[in-house]
């Protein structure tokens, strides 16, 4: 067996990792010669040959199978694979491993410098599943699939006879098919007899990482020898001249053993066994060199980089796998420290192409002309496949290309010995061809259910979507154009099979999730005349969005998400999309289609599309104060191909919360929809369902006990209850049919960033119902949503205040909520009046126009006669204008208060809310019958926590005070007087004391008065407050709080109000009676 089990620690290799599915039989390795490939089962397992591979039957019951030793268990073809595909079929059996413990397995009699490749065959059909394969050196492969047959390859140079790999199962069971084991390449002997530099980075970023956590630049040094070589005295140097080196402490070097030393530039010798230099690697070039000691001759150079060239991040220099005796050092694509080199090196890199004129919007043909540096080919597509090296069509300066329409052109430049440019996207949009889009364009399939490529041609049609039945279709066509380009166009362009071929296509396979359905695409956002914007182009991911919206019956205008990751170019997308005020960087962005609220979509009430709903959810949200996804709007393009009007959004993720609040995105725990966790893990979700549910894993339990004030204050800890019951209030308003099952939130666990956090997602069945509908009260989606926060807390009176609170500032005096209820229509010259209506009718206009694009692309989808904007759109528009907004505020509010969520009694009404006013302004306030009514002017609440009144500070303890240390001539009642002249006293602010001794209660002093040591026992103290006219009116007791150590009495205008161990006599040099210690001070 090249398997085995074990305990003990193994130094192996790091192995580099690609994981595909495995739907064809090419993707079995057969290069080199296989050492062992293992079919995993129980008694008769098939002995399959694929792609020439045999595959040997292992008895799991019996012997020392991989499967017993990676920690499977066995699972029979029948109850196991049930619909597994691809060569899966072929293996028949499988086995499983539960979520246990990682379990590390090893790779045994290796031979040590030998090139190796490794496959497991691994299939799964369950939900949020993966199985993370690692190596010690911090290579891991993750599988994370569903319901489709994968493989795991992985490729090393053995580093010793074992490689140790560990295979850990997050939850449930991780099927597995079968292994195998090949050596694919001979490494050539090398003949040396000198210790040299083997390889070098200089621009470190995430290569590899030190111990003190940084990516500093490295020098690889190799003993090639038969002899162990002592380092000891030797020098490092990376300056021109070799002077002044770096020394080498004490090192013994293996024979054919390898040495890292980080050039840090700090020069710490040896920190827990790594070296690190007094210098740093030069990245736009210069010389490196390994000296060794000739006494007093100085040194000698063993081997030398001398004026290497500029380096490239995260890519190493120096000999490629059996070059090392011809010391032609080149650039080295998969660094390998510690290691024998790789044997994938470049002699430089070819720069990027240049297009002139570039990507945009054109109303005639061009000349595109494609530059590159010298020497080197152009190769470029128009069908949106990557041109190769082989393929693609060979360019030529001197007839350039001509572009008559809408094309999708990539190119890229190719030189012998170099690595190859990026491909390059370039996307020309000619509207005039747009409008004319055929329904079977060539190169495109139509086997993908509910294929539909065609923009309408129907000339009665087209007049209707223009909006004048009256109109030829040559004018209806110029209002089509007008409209795809009142947005910003985002061109997605890859190879047309991964878009759309049955067997492997994102869109053909709607339904399929996971990196295996997330494709390479470039994506581009081009601004049409008229339109303010930096273009932008990103090499990013692909795959399809939602859940229901999946279904190619119910909805064939998918929402996408893109994904910016290092595999496909920068790691993030680093644009303002959202303009200046948004977040700057992305890793994800998602292109919502608005499926159950557009017109494609397959529902009864498709035809009262808007398009807005989810946005008005979002904006309305942040309206009332909180972060919000942001959002826009483009005419979405694939492959040349109109696709209709998108949404592009933020995703609430880990990413967000970093972004938005702080932290590290690794902190953040993301749970959405159906409480599934998104990002981080499940554990502080669960301690918060522990405070409000008697059983945190069982709803039905009921809830605990939450009446008392200090759950109330627990809870307002862990919960942004602010942000909940917002979210909570333009709900219930919009009255959902699938809310609360939709949403996302989001904590960060070290609790730095503040409590939970609620975000509004998939908001599409908004303002459908009936506006009387109350979704104010429980319903089916409780169990699993963040409503059950809210209904669990609706026992708490000082959460039903707060609620009540929120409910005000929403729907009076101008919140988000607010209807004039004298006025409650939208009016355009009034704004005002309907505050909700208003951004609804701003949302709908932002998009009005480029709708009509839309009804032309997929209005007729569902019906012979389209939908449309001056129909249908403008129809449902007037309707809730007209009848929902006007109506939907008081009728939603009688109904909080059915619920004992806003009070019987209305709350205070100012003269003026807010604003510029004149000096002297004044501003009446006026309550219900007999209320009494309380406010502060320092801008806290006038009500605090258990029902109490908040008091108005008056005197603060670092206010302005004036002290005199007692003295007989001065002790008489006129220095209590509000008018005695205290002009010569000494002035200070806060405390008035003296600490001698170093101690913790420095800081409570404020003015120091050590002359009181003594001298006597008694100081006077003054502080001045004022008190308006207004003010004393309304003002109904004052509060003293005093700090004092040992005793004190209090005089207020010449009254004595308050003493702590004072005398019965007071003189001027009484003492306190008995002690107050400091720590109750």
């Amino acid at each position: 067996m090249m398997i085995s089990s074990s305990l003990f620690y193994c130094q192996g290799a790091r192995l580099s990792w690609e994981v595909g599915v495995s739907d064809t039989a090419e993707v079995v390795g057969n290069s080199g010669h296989l050492i062992e490939a293992c079919n995993f089962g129980n008694g008769a397992v098939k002995s399959p040959s694929i792609n020439g591979v045999q595959f040997t039957p292992i008895d799991f019951t019996s012997g020392d199978s991989p499967a017993r030793l990676i920690g499977l268990n066995y699972n029979t073809g029948e109850s196991g694979k049930r619909d597994g595909t691809g060569i899966d079929e072929l293996f028949d059996t499988i086995a499983y491993r539960s979520g246990a413990d990682p379990q590390t397995a090893n790779l045994t009699a290796l031979v040590k410098g030998q090139r190796y490749q490794v496959q497991f065959f691994y299939y799964h059909n369950s939900v949020n599943r993966s199985l993370t394969i690692r190596d010690e050196l911090g290579g891991e492969a993750v599988v994370n699939e569903r319901g489709v047959p994968l493989v795991a390859t992985g490729t090393f140079t053995a580093d010793s006879a074992v490689q140790a790999l560990t295979f850990d199962a997050d939850t449930g069971s991780q099927f597995m098919n079968a292994y195998q084991l090949r050596e694919i390449t001979t490494v050539p002997p090398v003949i040396l007899d000198e210790v040299l530099i083997s390889e070098f980075m200089a621009s470190n970023e995430a290569a590899l990482i030190d111990d003190t956590g940084a990516s500093p630049d490295w020098i690889e040094i190799w003993n090639p020898t038969s002899e162990v070589v002592d380092l000891s005295g030797w020098a490092l140097s990376a300056s021109s001249d070799y002077q002044d080196p770096w020394i080498f402490p004490r090192v013994l070097l293996g024979a054919n053993q390898h040495l890292l030393i980080f050039a840090t530039g700090e020069g710490k010798g040896t920190t827990e066994g790594q070296l690190h230099t007094d210098f740093k690697i030069q990245k736009r070039g210069g010389s490196l060199a390994l000296l060794k000691p000739r006494g007093e001759e100085g040194f000698e150079i063993v081997s030398e980089f001398s004026s290497y060239p500029a380096q490239k991040k995260d890519v190493s220099f120096g000999y490629a796998l059996g070059e090392e005796e011809e010391k032609k050092p080149r650039y080295l694509l998969i660094p390998t420290p510690s290691q024998r080199n790789s044997s994938k090196a470049v002699l430089g890199f070819v720069g990027d192409t240049s297009f002139h004129p570039n990507r945009g919007f054109y109303n005639s043909p061009i000349d595109v002309v494609i530059e590159a540096q010298e020497e080197a080919i152009i190769r470029y597509t128009l069908d949106g496949s990557q041109p190769t090296a082989n393929t693609g069509l060979l360019y030529s300066s001197k007839t350039g290309i001509k572009i008559s329409g809408t094309t999708t052109l990539r190119a890229a430049a190719f030189r012998e010995g170099y690595l190859s440019s990026g491909v390059d996207t370039h996307t020309y949009l000619f509207p005039v061809d747009i409008v004319d889009q055929p329904s079977n364009p060539s190169g495109f399939s139509l086997a993908w259910t509910g294929a539909d490529y065609g923009m309408d041609q129907d000339p009665r049609d087209l007049a209707l979507i223009a909006g004048d039945p009256d109109l030829e279709a040559s004018e209806a066509k110029k209002i089509i154009r007008s409209a795809l380009q009142k947005l910003p166009a985002l061109s997605l362009v890859m190879d047309v099979n991964d878009w759309f071929d049955p067997a492997r296509g994102i869109y053909a396979n709607s339904t399929a999730q996971g990196s295996a359905y997330e494709k390479a695409c470039s994506a581009e956002l081009i601004f049409p005349l008229g339109l303010e914007g930096r273009p932008l182009q990103i090499d990013c991911g692909v795959r399809i969005q939602g859940n229901s919206s999946r279904s190619a019956t119910a909805n064939p205008k998918h929402s996408l998400r893109l994904a910016f990751r290092k595999q496909y170019g920068d790691s993030k997308l680093r644009y303002p999309w959202f303009g200046p005020e948004g977040a700057q960087e992305f890793d994800t962005l998602v292109l919502r289609s608005n499926s159950q609220d557009a017109w494609v979509y397959s529902s009864s009430k498709n035809r009262i599309g808007q398009f807005v709903r989810d946005t008005w959810a979002r904006e309305t949200h942040r309206r009332m104060g909180h972060e919000s996804p942001d959002g826009n709007w483009v005419h979405l393009f694939i492959n040349g191909l109109y696709w209709g009007v998108y949404n592009p959004t933020e995703r609430p993720d880990s990413s967000h919360g970093e972004a938005r609040y702080g932290g590290t995105k690794e902190n953040w725990d993301i749970i959405k929809n159906h409480e599934e966790v998104l990002d981080g893990n499940q554990a502080s979700y669960l301690e918060l369902l522990a405070k409000i549910q008697v059983d945190p894993m069982d709803w039905s339990a009921g809830y605990r006990d939450l009446s008392d004030f200090s759950a109330f204050q627990e809870l307002a800890e862990l919960i942004d209850l602010e942000m909940m019951i917002d979210y909570m209030i333009h709900n219930m308003y919009a009255a959902a049919d699938d809310w609360p099952g939709n949403f996302y939130m989001g904590y960060d666990r070290t609790g730095s960033s503040g409590g939970w956090r609620f975000f509004d997602w998939d908001n599409e069945h908004g303002m459908k119902n009936s506006v009387n509908l109350d979704r104010t009260q429980p319903n089916r989606r409780v169990n699993d949503s963040p409503s059950k926060f809210h209904h669990a807390l609706m026992s708490n009176p000082e959460y039903r205040l707060l609620f009540a609170d929120r409910l005000h500032r929403a729907f009076f005096n101008g919140g988000v909520l607010y209807v004039n209820p004298d006025n409650p229509t939208w009016d355009l010259s009034h704004p005002e009046r309907n505050v909700p209506a208003d951004l609804w009718m701003n949302l709908t206009s932002d998009i009005e126009t480029a709708l009509i694009a839309e009804s032309a692309r997929w209005g007729d989808y569902r019906r012979s006669t389209p939908y449309t904007v001056s129909v249908d759109f403008q129809i449902t528009r007037n309707d809730l204008l007209e009848n929902w907004f006007p109506r939907r505020s008081a009728i939603v509010l009688e109904q909080f208060r059915g619920q004992d969520l806003y009070p019987k009694i209305d709350a205070p009404e100012l003269s003026q809310f807010g604003g510029p006013v004149e000096e002297g302004f004044p501003l009446k306030i006026s309550g219900p019958g007999e209320a009494r009514i309380y406010y502060t002017l320092d801008g806290s609440d006038p009500r605090i926590g258990g029902g109490k009144v908040s008091e108005t500070i008056l005197l603060d303890e670092s206010d302005p005070t004036r002290f005199m240390v007692s003295e007989p001539t001065i002790f008489d009642e006129s220095w209590r007087q509000l008018n005695f002249d205290d002009s010569s006293w000494a002035g200070g602010r806060g405390g008035v004391g003296y600490e001698l001794a170093p101690s913790v209660y420095h800081d409570l002093i404020g003015t120091t008065v050590p002359n009181m040591m003594g001298v006597g026992r008694s100081a006077l103290i003054r502080i001045p407050f004022e008190l308006s006219a207004d003010q004393l009116s309304a003002t109904g007791s004052l509060n003293l709080k005093m700090r004092y150590d040992d005793g004190f009495v209090a005089y207020l205008n010449g009254v004595q109000i308050a003493s702590a161990n004072a005398p019965s006599d007071l003189s001027w040099n009484s003492g306190a009676v008995r002690g107050h210690p400091d720590n109750l001070a």
